[in-house]
């Protein structure tokens, strides 16, 4: 379902079923499954997955609070770091995947956004996910995008693509804003540099 919104924006645009606020939409529906499965002990992997590829094509349009994005981020992190030797098959790391590979720009706060009940036009670096937690994608990402599956590594590689590219901008953004901006990028900066040449060494 959550493809259907990406293949046919204008038809979704007008159907309550696809609206954000409306309180049966798809979203509230996958939203209140990535809640539930997130305070459960046993999380049902399925449902999980199952709730990123419904809110797949629904973010990028949609005026949201911070709080579910970063719900949703958390989320689509977990899922890109679960082993993948005690897996049977690769839906979750591949859902997470399609879903930030997608939603770049949502988790890099450049889209319109609800705050304190106002929207607000972005980008906005102080809430971008990217800049706060690149060093957290990072490692799953690169796993991910070295891994023996022939499906699952060329979409890894391609998300850390997307993922650096709005990471670079943001970073440079940062520094030219000051303050704990700077700050915050020159350190992301240099854990990223570190990571880099530990590549090259490795």
């Amino acid at each position: 379902l959550g493809t259907v919104p990406r293949r046919f924006p204008v038809e979704t645009s007008v159907d309550k079923r696809f609206e954000v606020r409306h309180p049966t939409s798809l979203y509230h529906r996958a939203m209140k499954t990535l809640q539930a499965q997130t305070d459960s002990a046993a999380p049902k992997l399925p449902e999980v997955a199952g709730a990123l590829s419904g809110l797949d094509g629904l973010l990028i349009d949609a005026e949201l609070k911070p709080a579910d994005v970063e719900l949703v981020f958390e989320v689509v992190l977990k899922c890109l770091s679960v082993d993948l030797d005690e897996v049977k098959r690769y839906t979750m790391p591949r859902a997470a995947l399609t879903c930030l590979g997608n939603n770049v720009p949502v988790f890099a706060a450049q889209t319109p956004a609800l705050v304190g009940g106002e929207l607000v036009e972005g980008p906005r670096l102080a809430d971008s996910l990217l800049l706060r937690r690149a060093a957290d994608l990072w490692p799953p990402l690169k796993r991910l995008a070295s891994h023996s599956n022939q499906y699952l590594r060329p979409l890894a590689d391609g998300v850390l693509r997307e993922v650096l590219h709005a990471l670079a901008g943001q970073l440079a953004a940062a520094y030219e804003a000051g303050g704990a901006l700077r700050d915050g990028a020159v350190a992301m900066y240099n854990t990223l540099l570190r990571a880099f040449r530990e590549m090259e060494t490795a």
